[in-house]
């Protein structure tokens, strides 16, 4: 675990009212943002009986990748290799399986973070997790709050701390990520600074991006609720939110 992960800092930012289910949907957007998981926009029927063509987001799991760790082991094993699973597939399953998203945090989550030496306990933060957690919030709140003046006069410092982020950028406000988005298309050299997907192809990169504000494993997806989508900040409340 060189770098945080958005999973362990939900689990980390409060070890006890965090919850499982947005850890597991900030691991399936870390392999998204990493290039474990494809994403893509298809037209398709909307259901094999109904031919009405409707676009959908797909994930794939493209590549060999040796899982990190517990966490990244549970969401690949979601997805075969080159089968596409559209998020209604996987919102269905997790209903149809009745899926205790607790036991991820507690059996996924957990036995990584002690691992990683990040938790003294359940509970308790370790020094480690505890630096490693606000190095992450220092430069995810200087984000949110110097985005336009970044965008504008300093890009190569903004696109110096998107890759300090890495994957934690899903942790920024809805707002900062909108203002990025045009950014991606107009880099492409960014997408490599991101790692999104380790490719040049700015489309590939931006639709990975994109995607982070569409997708939710949760029924809050469907009431507009919740999460906010895929990166709706910590813990659902638009980016920082203040501390608990």
């Amino acid at each position: 675990m060189e770098r945080l992960s958005p999973q362990a800092y939900c689990y980390l930012r409060h070890p006890l009212l965090s919850s499982g289910e947005p850890m597991l949907q900030y691991t399936i957007q870390h392999l998204c943002f990493t290039g474990v998981l494809k994403v893509e926009r298809k037209r398709m029927a909307a259901h094999p009986r109904d031919p009405r063509r409707v676009n959908r987001l797909l994930l794939t799991r493209m590549v060999d990748t040796a899982p990190a760790t517990r966490a990244e082991e549970y969401a690949m094993d979601l997805f075969p290799y080159g089968k596409s699973i559209s998020l209604g597939q996987l919102r269905a399953r997790f209903k149809k399986e009745d899926t205790d998203f607790e036991r991820f945090k507690w059996e996924q989550m957990l036995p990584d973070l002690l691992e990683a030496r990040l938790l003294y306990s359940r509970f308790s933060r370790s020094p480690l997790g505890r630096s490693s957690m606000e190095a992450v919030r220092r430069t995810r709140k200087r984000v949110d709050k110097e985005i336009d003046k970044l965008l504008e006069t300093d890009r190569a410092q903004l696109a110096s701390l998107l890759g300090e982020l890495g994957s934690n950028i899903v942790l920024l406000k809805k707002e900062t990520r909108d203002k990025l988005r045009g950014l991606v298309k107009e880099l492409p050299e960014l997408a490599l600074t991101l790692n999104l997907g380790g490719t040049m192809d700015s489309a590939l990169a931006f639709d990975s991006f994109a995607a982070f504000d569409t997708l939710s494993i949760g029924d809050s997806f469907d009431s507009g609720g919740g999460f906010d989508g895929f990166g709706g900040g910590d813990f659902g409340g638009g980016g920082d939110g203040g501390d608990w």
